[in-house]
């Protein structure tokens, strides 16, 4: 019953290579295997923002999304502009400080990169090297991780509750 209640709610659902900034109260569901959302939370302001990225990208540069293997602008950019960890969060960090939020402002939270396929034990994952880079463009931005969900072997359904930075979290049971 409760779960059915919150998918009525449900203002936004995110899919892959998507993102959204909520300035105003907003219920955001989206689905997650491999995939990685970060969550971006200022309680001053009640504003969050989430991501939800496919692949990792590259993580050596201040404003890595112009070092992205497809940049900003190209035409699978242009078809998915934020599937990269790298160039979703960068350009999620921008919006922030657009509107006048510090790094230290911002809590974030981050979510999914599970293993959803059998993989040779010496080979990294998707969800693993997405979780990898994610700790890394936290980690190069003075970013807060206050809470975190990831790895893994089972995808997961997320709900952000925008107005609050809340995160209601369903794992699936295969």
């Amino acid at each position: 019953m409760a779960r059915r209640k919150l998918q009525q709610e449900t203002d936004i659902h995110l899919k892959p290579a998507e993102l959204y900034l909520a300035q105003k109260p907003t219920v955001i569901k989206t689905i997650l295997g491999s995939c990685i959302s970060m969550v971006f939370y200022c309680e001053r302001l009640g504003i969050s923002g989430i991501t939800h990225a496919q692949l990792p990208g590259e993580s050596h540069s201040d404003h890595c999304y112009d070092h992205c293997p497809d940049p900003c602008g190209s035409k699978d950019q242009a078809k998915h502009p934020f599937k990269y960890v790298t160039s979703s969060t960068q350009y999620m960090i921008e919006q922030f400080k657009d509107l006048k939020i510090k790094p230290h402002e911002i809590k974030v939270k981050l979510f999914g990169g599970a293993n959803m396929l059998k993989a040779i034990h010496s080979i990294k994952t998707i969800g693993q090297q997405n979780i990898e880079i994610a700790h890394d463009v936290i980690h190069q931005n003075h970013l807060r991780l206050i809470a975190e969900d990831t790895g893994g072997n089972k995808g997961r359904t997320l709900y952000l509750f925008s107005h609050s930075g809340e995160v209601r979290i369903f794992t699936h049971k295969n």
